[in-house]
């Protein structure tokens, strides 16, 4: 390995469905106050930050725009995907961290296989638990029914 292997600093970017709580993930981990609106499309550029130090991880984050697949049918999608797979600076991200919206489980789930079909380190991140409970929702059941992932 050279110096500069060495000295990167990984990258994770965070992807995920439109509203799925992306931003609010990006916030908490980057201490940035980045605006979250609740409309497909809304997000149409990437963000990027260092996380704080008291999360005892040294990395970039990325936020980007919504996408429902690794298929994209509009303008921010394809920056996501394009992104994902290539950024001009950073290349390929070390990990991949996928929101998923807890109370619409089968709707998210598609992406995260396509992701891990894509040789992507993926970590799941599940949003939304508050949603999920005042519904009376049991994660663990609906987990269970696409235990297939």
């Amino acid at each position: 390995m050279n110096s500069a292997t060495l000295n990167k600093i990984p990258l994770i970017t965070l992807v995920g469905q439109p509203n799925s709580g992306k931003t609010t993930l990006f916030n908490h981990l980057s201490g940035k106050k980045s605006k979250t609106v609740n409309y497909p499309g809304s997000t149409v550029e990437y963000s990027i930050s260092k996380i704080l130090s008291k999360h005892a991880v040294n990395a970039d984050i990325l936020d980007s725009p919504g996408i429902i697949s690794l298929i994209p049918s509009s303008p921010d999608e394809k920056l996501s995907v394009d992104t994902l797979y290539s950024h001009p600076k950073f290349g390929r991200p070390d990990i991949v961290a996928v929101t998923v919206d807890s109370s619409q489980l089968s709707r998210h789930l598609y992406l995260v296989r396509q992701l891990i079909d894509s040789n992507f380190r993926v970590i799941v991140v599940l949003t939304m638990n508050d949603i999920l409970q005042k519904r009376n929702g049991d994660f663990r059941k609906q987990a269970q029914q696409h235990s297939e992932l």
